[in-house]
């Protein structure tokens, strides 16, 4: 199975969200910034497809748990979720032990590392 998790976030504007920012952010580098949203999403979608019977007939509902989720953990440390797009593929082709589709999930995980770097270097996470 190949999965694509593509996200947006950023500190809130809310008065209060601005104030949970603050307390949880305030000492934190861009990478300790990048690396929380990163293992929050990267965490919530694991668990969710982990539990769940069929992730390709599901996407929608997956996604929807998955925003869901890592919305509430990161809104506790003032971080909004702008935006959320998850792709899940079967695989062409396996293995009889898998090998295959998981060195191809690994691939999908490391570009969506790379897109998360991308995105919060666009967003100066850091710089607030």
């Amino acid at each position: 199975m190949q999965v694509s998790v593509t996200g947006v976030a950023r500190v809130s504007e809310d008065e209060g969200a601005l104030q949970a920012a603050a307390s949880q952010l305030v000492n934190k580098s861009h990478e300790d910034l990048r690396r929380t949203v990163e293992v929050t999403l990267e965490g919530h979608t694991r668990n969710i497809l982990a539990t769940e019977p069929s992730a390709e007939a599901s996407v929608s509902k997956i996604a929807e748990k998955t925003r869901t989720r890592t919305e509430a953990d990161l809104a506790a440390m003032g971080i909004g979720v702008q935006s959320l797009f998850l792709r899940i593929r079967a695989p062409t082709s396996t293995t009889a032990d898998g090998t295959e589709a998981i060195e191809q999930l690994n691939r999908e995980l490391h570009q969506f590392n790379l897109r998360i770097r991308r995105i919060e270097e666009k967003l100066a996470l850091g710089d607030h």
